[in-house]
């Protein structure tokens, strides 16, 4: 054997046959890239056979002559093929004929020293014969049938849609260096997700495209205005103090900002008195404003638009839509005349948004969307494919392009079941001459978030597939039990700087290599270890069935800092299931197990989100319905049958305690603080009379007993004895408030002792209680509007009156014929106050009312029009 290095490469001579070690490079790149094609992978095998002209390889493999010469040429300019001799056609045309050439390639890293390069080959020769092994690029050819036997599922079980909860210590946060490290992570990873449906596939002529609050705040605002106005307002009911949450409704103690319809009305309501609207700002067809932020003289607009994309071929199916999210800044220096100051538009659809100080953060979700190459599979490739450019969002201010070169790309290098955009922006709203920061990141759809004054936490639910349960095997199973070398080798393989998917491939290598070594009766010892894993793991799987992935996103002073990622089990119900306490992160979760049980969890992370403190299995059998963190305790309900409120002690962030529960009927979808040591609740009262069990199944909820929307005032001073000091039910089966879905129609002032809510009041009629079974009828509409209580310690809650915006007999009428899905414009959405005076918003009307008395004021009318965004 004779060995020699050129140009950075290492050549190793065997009884005639080379073997070439290439530096990962752009040499070998190209390699890679031939290879990928299986077109040439196929001429390749074939020449390995015997030597053959072009037209005897197009007619043995079935492919067309332009296919075939573009591959042989590929293959030949890369040295992977030769040129050995001509002969003569039937025609008499002289044609080359093709051979593989006598020598291995292997690629490897630069850094790889020359010596161990030729100790590892030299170990790997015997095995060389198997075929080429190509390393690098996330492309392999790997002999699997030396690999030990791993049956995923146990008998008599089956399991879809499982989440990975095991992948998480590889979760650290990367950047992309170019446009093709992002089309081979996107491309590649999809590649390795075989057999999961992974997006909404379309079909034309370029063949299928993957698509892959602590409170009502009352503060006193700046502006430049000129009139009266109060220091004593409501706004919008927030989560975290300090980071407001946009809205259709906005105020700053004079005047009332509301998205109707296509409109975004401005309106003088201070004093009530005089209320008028002093201007319209309108939106074509085309957009559709959706929620808003004030900001000293400026306002922020959120517009959503919709455009279908054509689909030749296949008018059949429902149309794609492309969406678009813009910000409008408007100077309202002068309210009767507001002027758009900057327009910002991203790829993408709107999600949620956040403001701090003079920032608005802006999160937009978009699929990514490419077209498939098969990398690793037996079907034919389009070099054209691999190296087609995935499209990152484009983001204007003006409709000037913000991005000319490959902009900044982060992603967490954890393996997902699919993979959007998500972007965050955040927006001077002061500057007219700033630009947006922005970064762009690879992950899996965003579906919940919280925003404390220094970090966001996006969150996102995934599903684990077969070949994550397989690495799990290998972590736990095979790895640990592999001799101390082969072990070596994984770990320096686990602490390289390569991608997740490459690690992966290359440690499933070394495996492979070692299992070919080893006698008949070592492979089932092995397999015995791995049979006796897989029960526990199927037993994990029962606890871990569903995951959350958490990342957190620095923010300060509108800079956006990506900063860690993590996962707990379970997923989680909305915003109020996470908070930020002392730098910790809480959460709470439900996880589905697959014995048809569920489970309700607390886990606290700390700030690389990593688990320090964790209770599992709180109320098996139940579901989370609301959720609230208060400093250093957390407020939990779950419902079944009745509604447990449990207690948990945070105090000591590694040892949460369950410490106090309280059982009663019903259940709450919304908590709110009403101070240190008491608790508003507001969800559904529970008929225990009736019996469920005959009705639904066992693990229903249950549908048939949910009464009228229920108002509970919790003491919790005692955390170990919560009671409920007083509750209120409105209304029979039907009754409905938007505040047990949006917390920001909830409006509550401890100072005024005031609580607002809209409902929707459904009432059993004299007439359907006639009925022997009338306890499991919905009640007839009667009433849409606004409740309004006095809350007290003393004396509870107490009716001082209601509002509606229906005062029309015609109105009233269609409430009543209306069916479950009642749907008005002058349905009352939101309220707010003014010193002593309380407005309700609707798409159609602003009403005040004497808070004293709930005697009328005055009201303006709001052009609404009902109209059709584009949605299906």
């Amino acid at each position: 054997m004779s060995e020699h290095k050129n140009n950075g490469r290492i050549e190793i001579e065997n009884k005639g046959k080379k073997i070439i070690v290439m530096p990962l490079d752009d040499n070998s790149k190209e390699i890679s890239q031939v290879l990928a094609n299986d077109t040439a992978r196929k001429i390749l095998s074939l020449l390995s056979e015997r030597s053959m002209t072009l037209t005897e390889i197009c007619a043995e493999l079935e492919i067309p002559l332009s296919s075939g010469e573009y591959s042989l040429k590929k293959l030949q300019d890369t040295g992977l093929i030769k040129i050995i001799g001509t002969k003569q056609s039937e025609r008499n045309v002289e044609m080359k004929i093709y051979a593989p050439e006598e020598k291995f390639i292997v690629i490897a890293p630069k850094s790889l020293k020359k010596e161990d390069t030729i100790f590892a080959l030299k170990s790997l020769l015997p095995l060389l014969a198997i075929g080429i092994i190509i390393l690098g690029f996330g492309l392999y050819m790997v002999n699997q049938s030396q690999m030990p036997f791993i049956n995923l599922i146990a008998p008599n079980q089956t399991y879809n849609n499982i989440t990975n909860t095991f992948s998480t210590e590889d979760g650290f946060m990367k950047k992309f260096s170019s446009q093709e490290e992002l089309n081979a992570y996107i491309k590649y990873s999809a590649e390795s997700r075989s057999g999961y449906y992974r997006g909404y596939a379309t079909k034309g002529k370029g063949g299928n495209i993957m698509l892959a609050s602590h409170g009502t705040s009352k503060t006193s605002l700046t502006s430049s205005n000129t009139g009266s106005s109060t220091s004593d307002f409501s706004q919008t009911n927030i989560q975290v103090e300090g980071v407001d949450e946009a809205d259709i409704v906005k105020n700053d103690g004079k005047y009332i900002y509301i998205v109707s319809g296509r409109s975004v009305f401005i309106i003088d309501g201070y004093p009530a008195k005089d209320a008028k609207i002093l201007s319209e700002i309108k939106f074509d067809e085309r957009s559709t404003p959706t929620k808003i932020f004030i900001n000293k003289d400026k306002l922020v607009v959120f517009t959503q638009e919709y455009t279908y994309i054509p689909r030749p071929g296949c008018e059949y199916l429902v149309a794609p839509m492309k969406t678009n999210i813009s910000i409008a800044i408007y100077d309202i220096s002068d309210r009767k005349n507001p002027k758009v100051e900057r327009e910002i538009k991203s790829d993408g659809q709107y999600f949620d948004s956040r403001m701090l100080g003079d920032y608005v953060y802006v999160i937009i979700n978009e699929p990514i969307y490419y077209q498939p190459c098969q990398i690793y599979k037996g079907a034919e490739v389009d070099m054209k494919c691999i190296s087609s450019d995935i499209k990152f969002p484009e983001v204007t201010i003006n409709n000037k392009r913000t991005d000319e070169n490959f902009p900044e790309i982060y992603y967490w290098d954890v393996l997902d079941n699919s993979y959007h955009w998500t972007t965050v922006l955040s927006v001077d709203t002061q500057d007219k001459d700033a630009k947006p920061n922005k970064k762009f990141f690879v992950m899996g759809d965003a579906q919940n978030i919280y925003v404390s004054p220094e970090n966001i936490y996006i969150t996102r639910t995934k599903w684990m597939s077969q070949q994550e349960i397989l690495e799990k095997v290998y972590d736990e199973v095979i790895i640990p039990n592999l001799p101390k070398d082969k072990q070596d080798e994984i770990k320096e393989i686990e602490n390289s700087n390569k991608s997740f998917y490459v690690k992966k491939f290359e440690r499933i290598l070394v495996i492979k290599n070692y299992f070919a070594g080893i006698d008949d009766k070592e492979r089932e010892d092995f397999q015995k270890k791995i049979n006796d894993k897989m029960q526990e793991i199927q037993n994990d799987l029962e606890k871990y069935s569903e995951q959350t992935i958490i990342s957190r996103i620095g923010i300060k002073d509108g800079r956006i800092t990506p900063k860690a990622s993590g996962s707990v089990p379970g997923t989680i119900l909305n915003q109020f299931s996470m908070d930020e306490y002392n730098k910790n992160f809480r959460i709470a979760t439900t996880a589905q197990k697959y014995s048809d049980k569920q489970a309700n969890n607390i886990y606290v992370l700390d700030k690389n989100l990593k688990i320090i403190g964790k209770i599992e299995d709180i109320a098996p059998g139940e579901s989370i319905y609301s959720v609230r963190f208060m400093g250093k305790k957390a407020y939990m309900v779950t419902f079944k049958r009745v509604d447990p409120l449990f207690v948990i002690d945070l105090s000591n962030p590694e040892k949460p305690a369950l410490v106090g529960k309280l059982k009663i009927p019903g259940y709450s979808d919304y908590l709110h603080p009403y101070d240190e040591n008491h608790l508003i609740g507001i969800g559904k009262e529970v008929d225990e009379s009736i019996d469920a069990d005959k009705v639904h199944s066992s693990d229903a909820v249950y549908y048939t007993a949910i009464q009228g929307v229920k108002l509970a005032l919790f003491d919790v001073t005692d955390i170990e004895h919560p009671v409920e000091m007083y509750k209120v039910v409105i209304g029979d089966r039907g009754t409905e408030s938007e505040a047990t879905q949006d917390h920001k129609a909830f409006l509550f002032d401890k100072e005024k002792n005031l609580l607002v809510i809209p409902i929707r009041l459904a009432e059993i009629s004299d007439a359907q209680k006639k009925s022997a079974d009338w306890k499991n009828m919905e009640g007839e509409f009667t009433f849409q509007g606004a409740y309004i209580y006095n809350i007290s310690l003393d004396n509870g809650f107490k009716l001082l009156g209601r509002v509606t915006h229906i005062d029309d007999q015609k109105d009233q009428e269609e409430l009543m014929k209306s069916g479950y899905y009642f749907n008005s414009p002058y349905s009352v959405r939101r309220s707010l106050f003014m010193d002593d005076v309380l407005y309700t918003i609707s798409n159609k009307k602003v009403k005040m009312n004497d808070l004293k008395n709930i005697s009328y004021i005055n009201e303006v009318g709001l052009s609404y029009e009902d109209y059709y965004d584009g949605r299906i």
